[in-house]
């Protein structure tokens, strides 16, 4: 089972706090919680920590669930406007993301590389 919580604090009593909640049966890859409030991965009974860039690029990742996001995108989303080109950052972060949210990091299926394009977080058809 996998829930994703993706939520944004609010900054003033106009903002509104997003929530969106996917829990999504997997089957053979157990059990997978993100977890953006305390900055936690639980997978299979595995809590990981996520740094302050890991916790953006994969808020950002799955604010675009199954939609392929460009390395530049990326980059100037997570690390500002000036890291456009800076590819190595980001091949960097996800290799870590991997490593804390998949079962097999190197056979991605949460996150996989969309070649020569960026990345692309996946949920399962019928979990938009």
């Amino acid at each position: 089972m996998l829930a994703v919580i993706i939520t944004q604090p609010a900054c003033s009593r106009n903002v509104k706090i997003i929530v969106r909640q996917f829990i999504i049966q997997l089957g053979k890859l157990g059990r997978l919680v993100i977890d953006f409030v305390a900055r936690t991965v639980h997978n299979g009974g595995v809590v990981s920590h996520l740094t302050p860039k890991e916790l953006e690029l994969l808020r950002y990742l799955t604010q675009h669930a199954n939609q392929a996001v460009s390395h530049r995108e990326l980059l100037q989303a997570v690390w500002g406007p000036d890291y456009g080109d800076q590819v190595d950052y980001l091949r960097v972060f996800i290799r870590s993301l991997r490593k804390k949210i998949e079962v097999n990091p190197d056979k991605p299926v949460f996150i996989t590389t969309e070649p020569w394009v960026g990345y692309r977080f996946n949920l399962p058809e019928g979990h938009n």
